[in-house]
């Protein structure tokens, strides 16, 4: 009896794998009807199965599947109760592995797979309005979180096909804001506006875009807050999955390895020898950090597109407070300027880990291009506690407490920059960063806005970079658009060096600078040889050090203490003529056309992020 009962339950197969093979037999003949499609999804589910009988189906043999998506859509226009998940959860797996196969015509190939292309624009509409509507009308939360995983699959797999088009006809934006302000749903709304990235991304440099039109036009702040809660929360998760690999290092400590492995990366990368470390955690972290950052960093195209076009959404962002108040608690906008700082740092592990931070400092530029934004983030009543990555030397002093959220940008940025120094270096990601802090210190100068802030940690950066750019010129010099990385260099040093007053709290720091101008001055002419540099302000910093040089050189050397070359400094500070420097308007605004390449790629990144989102 028992081994009758084992050979039953070996020959025992569920119905709905039945149905599975009939739909997809190569051989059959059979014209399956009405009754066997509701059979079909009626019974539960078995998506594991039918993806691996998907998979192993070539386009050609796909030919008799229209039927399962036309009665899976019909079903879903009526809204039947017994049928609607196994349905929306069916044609999920279905659209997906349909997209994934290769086509000679991609567009022509899946419409004649799914419904041939006599019946695509009744079917389809079908399909994109009953996703709406389940979005929006639907009470049960299963079944909204369903169509819209659906809906997300649909547009992701079919981005680059003219399928998508059907989205742009059916307006989605209401039904998406309902979504992510509902907190029945609120534990997945990330993923609706994941899927409003997606939508406002389709061919938006081609033809107008609905939604971009949508989100240019939103002005429910309500809805707007919700939804930099949500990125709030997103950048938390990204930003602690760096932290497990690796702790931050809470004190500015520094070793005896650690500089020497700082200094040879500085001074002697142009050779082929690689600075080692003795940090095993960073050793055996280094293949997490490839993986990072997770796939919910996509979230930063919708905020991109937000913020690009709508600056109501902009002030909110930077303004916007946790509803605890606690002081201790990170602002949202500070959330995402510490997941930003990890994005920099680990920026070289991989080109979408790359694209993604580019993409964040996009977002930072478009907002310090506009004076409102910048007026914001340079309140102190918009100060808040900010954690920046601090898993790499050298560390920037530690700020325990609250602070000016625009320091904490040039913070990261600065620290960024320290990080990624190497032969192949990133040059137009230097260019951006070094542009955005020269927009920062204009912005500053124009206010005459004196923050107190280490200037002098960025002077020594600075001297840095130049010696860097000096001992790897014969690689640095091959790239198109090192002389626009130099331009904007000499552009920042020559601001600070002729009007820093302006902007700089203490004196000191400007006494600083120009004593470190002066002490280096021969890596700066050996520099501007190298390169054969001819920009104006690389004239005007030569022209301010020789100032303060020939005051120098009117003592003997054993007189010049470095209190003495200070006094000098400042008393020659107060005979220079400002009016023999020229006058330069240093801000470059943002403009989205320039970045139409990367923004392309980084869609493409994002797409198929977003769609690994719901997997």
């Amino acid at each position: 009896m028992n081994n009758m009962d084992k050979s039953f339950r070996m020959k025992f197969e569920p119905k709905i794998l039945a149905q599975y093979k009939r739909i997809f037999d190569k051989t059959s003949d059979d014209v399956l009807d009405d009754q066997f499609f509701k059979d079909l999804y009626i019974l539960r589910s078995d998506l594991k199965e039918l993806e691996s009988i998907l998979e192993e189906l070539s386009p050609g043999d796909l030919n008799n599947t229209r039927n399962l998506f036309k009665k899976g859509v019909l079903i879903m226009k009526n809204m039947d109760p017994l049928r609607i998940e196994n349905t929306l959860d069916t044609l999920n797996v279905f659209l997906r592995m349909i997209f994934q196969k290769k086509y000679n015509n991609f567009t022509s190939d899946v419409v004649h797979i799914i419904s041939g292309l006599d019946n695509i624009d009744n079917i389809f509409m079908d399909f994109i309005i009953s996703l709406e509507t389940l979005i929006q009308k639907e009470t049960s939360v299963i079944l909204r979180t369903k169509a819209l995983s659906l809906s997300l699959c649909t547009v992701c797999h079919g981005f680059n096909s003219n399928i998508i088009s059907y989205f742009q006809y059916k307006d989605f934006f209401p039904s998406i804001i309902k979504y992510i302000t509902d907190p029945a749903t609120f534990s997945t709304a990330f993923l609706a506006f994941l899927f409003l990235g997606v939508l406002a991304n389709n061919k938006k440099f081609e033809s107008q875009n609905l939604y971009q039109t949508r989100l240019s036009d939103f002005v429910d702040n309500n809805a707007m807050q919700i939804i930099i809660d949500i990125i709030s929360r997103i950048c938390i998760e990204c930003k602690n999955e760096y932290i497990c690999l690796q702790n931050n290092k809470p004190n500015n400590i520094w070793n005896i390895t650690s500089l020497l492995t700082y200094f040879n990366d500085i001074f002697f990368s142009s050779n082929n020898h690689k600075s080692t470390s003795l940090d095993t955690t960073v050793i055996l972290s280094e293949d997490g950090f490839s993986k990072l950052p997770s796939c919910k960093a996509a979230i930063l195209l919708p905020i991109y597109d937000f913020v690009n076009v709508n600056k109501a959404f902009c002030y909110i962002f930077i303004t916007f407070k946790s509803p605890t108040n606690d002081s201790e608690i990170e602002s949202p906008f500070s959330q995402f300027i510490s997941f930003t700082s990890y994005l920099l740092e680990y920026q070289f592990q991989s080109l979408r880990a790359s694209h993604y931070a580019r993409l964040a400092l996009l977002i930072i530029y478009i907002l310090i291009d506009d004076d409102g934004c910048f007026d914001l983030l340079l309140s102190d009543s918009n100060s808040s506690i900010v954690y920046l990555c601090r898993q790499k030397q050298p560390f920037f002093p530690l700020i325990k407490g609250k602070r000016i959220l625009l320091l904490a940008i040039f913070d990261a940025l600065i620290s960024s920059l320290h990080h990624n120094l190497k032969r192949n270096l990133d040059i137009e990601k230097y260019i951006l960063q070094i542009r955005i802090l020269l927009n920062i210190t204009n912005s500053l100068e124009k206010r005459k806005c004196r923050l107190e802030y280490h200037w002098q940690e960025v002077w020594k950066f600075f001297m840095h970079f130049i010696m860097f750019l000096s001992a790897n010129a014969e690689i640095l010099k091959q790239s198109p658009h090192i002389e626009e990385l130099i331009l904007i260099l000499f552009n920042f040093i020559s601001l600070c060096i002729t009007r820093g007053e302006n902007f700089l709290l203490e004196f000191k720091d400007f006494e600083d600078l120009i004593y470190k101008s002066i002490q280096n001055g021969d890596i700066i002419k050996n520099f501007i040889k190298i390169y054969d540099v001819k920009v104006p302000s690389a004239k005007t910093i030569l022209l301010v050090s020789e100032y303060y040089e020939n005051l120098l050189n009117k003592y003997k050397s054993h007189e010049l203490s470095p209190k003495k070359i200070m006094t000098i400094i400042k008393e020659g500070y107060g005979l220079f003529d400002p009016n023999s420097i020229e006058n330069t308007e240093y801000i470059v605004p943002f403009k989205e056309t320039k970045e139409r390449v990367f923004l392309k790629s980084v869609i493409r990144i994002t797409v198929l992020d977003a769609e690994r989102c719901q997997l």
